[in-house]
């Protein structure tokens, strides 16, 4: 307890709280909201998988394969204050950038947010069929056409993804 400061120890547990332990949270909880998209069929995906990735120096939130048919949805869980900024969505497209691990994957991005999105992001996800955004509940941009065509065009592969749950 800080050497018996009590209100020391309080000030640095308020501080991090919501870096250390809601945000890990959250992102249990954005599993489950797209494992119930998927089940309830409000997108057009059915992942048999779900859970995150992490290689040693890349980490994402929410990893989801469906191997059958070679698609990957890939996650970031943003439980922010304010709106959630296009950035979040560079930058996880900065982080699979050059992975092996998804090369033979139709991708997919999603962003969950607590608080919602800047316009900016979601005038982006208008006019992008491979990303959605998802707050708390609701599917804010569905995808809805972003499958047609993959699952014919990756026959014959036998690539498999594996991901951390």
């Amino acid at each position: 307890m800080e050497i018996g400061n009590v209100g020391l120890a309080l000030e640095k547990l308020n501080k991090n709280f919501i870096d250390t332990h809601v945000s890990y949270v959250f992102e249990e909880v954005s599993k489950e909201i797209l494992m119930n998209l998927c089940n309830y069929k409000k997108i057009p995906y059915h992942f048999s998988k779900i859970g995150s990735f992490w290689d040693g120096g890349t980490q994402i939130d929410v990893c989801s394969i469906d191997n059958e048919n070679k698609i990957c949805l890939l996650g970031e869980c943003k439980f922010y204050e304010n709106p959630v900024p296009a950035d979040v969505y560079f930058d996880l497209l900065e982080k699979v950038k050059g992975k092996k691990e998804f090369k033979d994957y139709n991708l997919i991005y999603a962003i969950f947010s607590k608080s919602g999105f800047e316009p900016c992001l979601l005038e982006l996800a208008q006019g992008n069929d491979k990303l959605m955004l998802i707050d708390k509940t609701e599917v804010v941009i569905p995808i809805d056409n972003c499958i047609r065509g993959w699952i014919n065009s990756q026959e014959g592969s036998n690539t498999k993804l594996r991901i951390t749950h």
